[in-house]
């Protein structure tokens, strides 16, 4: 059985057709771009991480990822590699984007997994390495950075920006009097005046003089003199 044949016997048992996958997003090539990146990245690095994008999904926890590999392991083992990935997506009804989304999380996730792993394990090896060039006579550095590691030399601190704030801080306040109220009328006529081109108002003749409102004492009112009584043992 050729590709194309292992390709529509797949499609076959996820009940697919090809007008299906034309009409969902191609993530096939951008699959192969990851799986071709990460291969080269183990070449330079000498490493020896896994490059299948399947493999990555399975990693994962996601719903979404236990979904789509439970429908690719029903395909028998020998149509899977021939099986376009966007049919699994349309056989589970999952984005071919949702896919690519989880494929590039997990494998950014074990990625940083694995770097934390191998560091952990060389870090041996690198503190014997430092050991060996800070005991040479021109391993001052070495031996001022091994110290500082070690904790026998306090480590240097950068520079620190302290904000001390006081409880009982005093807050002066700046009390404003207000304008006496004529001021402030006499403001708002002219300003009303101005807008209506009318001449200003002379406020001090706009209320006739005040009048005295207690009258002259009774003694200069001829109305009111009081007659002396007269004695009528006179």
């Amino acid at each position: 059985m050729n590709r194309p044949e292992r390709r529509a016997e797949a499609m076959r048992l996820l009940e697919v057709s090809e007008a299906d996958i034309l009409a969902m997003p191609h993530i096939s090539d951008e699959l192969s771009r990851i799986h071709g990146a990460v291969r080269r990245t183990n070449k330079r690095a000498g490493l020896t991480l896994p490059a299948d994008p399947i493999y990555w999904l399975n990693t994962s926890d996601d719903p979404d990822a236990r979904k789509f590999m439970s429908k690719y392991l029903m395909i028998p083992r020998h149509l899977r590699r021939a099986c376009p990935i966007e049919a699994v997506c349309k056989a589970c009804e999952i984005s071919p984007i949702r896919v690519l989304q989880l494929v590039t999380f997990a494998c950014v996730q074990m990625n940083a997994q694995a770097a934390s792993v191998i560091a952990t394990a060389s870090q041996p090896a690198v503190v014997q390495r430092a050991v060996e060039f800070a005991m040479q006579a021109d391993g001052h550095q070495d031996r001022m950075l091994l110290s500082r590691a070690t904790g026998f030399l306090p480590t240097p601190k950068s520079a620190q920006t302290n904000i001390t704030v006081t409880q009982n801080a005093r807050v002066e306040s700046r009390v404003l009097a207000a304008p006496i109220p004529e001021q402030t009328i006499r403001r708002a006529i002219d300003r009303f005046n101005d807008a209506a081109g009318l001449p200003p108002v002379n406020t001090t003749a706009l209320l006739p003089p005040a009048e005295p409102i207690i009258g002259p004492p009774p003694s200069a009112d001829p109305a009111y003199t009081i007659e002396p009584e007269q004695d009528d043992g006179a």
